[in-house]
């Protein structure tokens, strides 16, 4: 990222929170976990399957994003980065997102019906997928060879963001299909055509 380029909103709570806890015996690795705690709370809320409680989940989860930001800065301000840690924060990305679509599957069958599940299992092992093939690529290539960013401020996990106006709009039945069916499409992209889109 350029000096000139201020970053994301995202970016810059994550910087924050990291300074805060600099000075604390908070470990990076210990707040990715509370990142995968936070995003198992979230996808609880969305097994209720009204809409205050996706709403909330969403919401919930978009903290779990400033969280993930904030390990690795608060790895690199205390100099502690590992391969363990890395290897964990990927992993927990990947439950977390697949959680989430899960839950959502399953919280929206009351009111879609069975087929709600499977948009749910298809989605959330295609989040899974695509986090999976973005793994194994960067350990190939490297990371910012792998990295998608746009104007060099947003990188293509900021989508997630996006999340909680699918609740918002009371459009979980859309983030369903929309997660089932692209999905799939973006793990076969990946695979096919690794590196910059940019």
């Amino acid at each position: 990222m350029s000096a000139d380029v201020r970053p994301a909103p995202d970016v810059w709570l994550g910087r924050v929170l990291a300074r805060l806890l600099s000075c604390t015996p908070v470990t990076p690795n210990q707040l990715t976990l509370v990142g995968l705690l936070v995003a198992l709370v979230a996808a609880a809320l969305l097994l209720r399957g009204d809409y205050w409680s996706c709403l909330a989940g969403m919401l919930l989860f978009a903290v779990r994003g400033v969280l993930d930001h904030a390990d690795g800065t608060l790895a690199r301000l205390k100099n502690c980065c590992s391969e363990f840690g890395y290897r964990l924060d990927y992993a927990c990305d990947t439950l977390s997102l697949g959680c989430l679509v899960l839950a959502a599957g399953f919280g929206q069958a009351a009111s879609l019906g069975p087929h709600a599940v499977w948009l749910g299992i298809v989605g959330s092992v295609g989040c899974m997928a695509v986090y999976l093939v973005l793994f194994v690529w960067e350990a190939r290539l490297g990371k910012e060879l792998v990295r998608w960013r746009f104007q060099d401020r947003y990188e293509s996990d900021d989508l997630l963001y996006l999340l909680p106006l699918f609740a918002l709009a009371d459009a979980m039945p859309l983030f369903l299909w929309l997660t089932a069916v692209l999905t799939p499409c973006v793990t076969l992209v990946l695979i096919l055509v690794p590196g910059r889109a940019s």
